[in-house]
């Protein structure tokens, strides 16, 4: 939805255009007059669907990428300790499918393969 303010300024714009035209029998014809009115009316359309008035709706947060994230940070946090899949899941609050489908759809591997990598990287360090 448009800006009402910004709207109501267009309205008026083209009401003095439309009695420009009226008034001035020449005005239709004069191409200068209106390339002007083309640029302004384009102008002003783009900087009206520009300023949307209503804030942006913000996307949606799925249970699966939370749990991601979750089973990452303690992935990262206790890298020195035995790390498991359930116990991925009792710390990013998810079933071992869910997470499974998460670390698969991020990463194209399990968590189990996750964690195997990660701890291989780690021992290079």
């Amino acid at each position: 939805m448009c800006n009402p303010q910004r709207m109501l300024e267009f309205r008026g714009y083209l009401a003095q255009v439309e009695n420009r035209l009226l008034m001035d029998e020449n005005a239709s014809r004069n191409l200068e007059f209106l390339m002007d009115i083309e640029d302004e009316v384009a102008n002003r359309l783009v900087k009206m669907l520009a300023e949307h008035s209503q804030p942006a709706r913000r996307k949606r947060v799925r249970k699966r990428d939370v749990a991601v994230r979750k089973a990452e940070a303690y992935i990262l946090e206790n890298s020195a300790n035995t790390l498991t899949v359930p116990k991925l899941c009792r710390v990013s609050n998810a079933s071992q499918r869910m997470l499974e489908y998460a670390f698969r759809e991020r990463y194209a591997m399990t968590p189990k393969a996750f964690i195997l990598m990660f701890r291989l990287n780690n021992a290079r360090e």
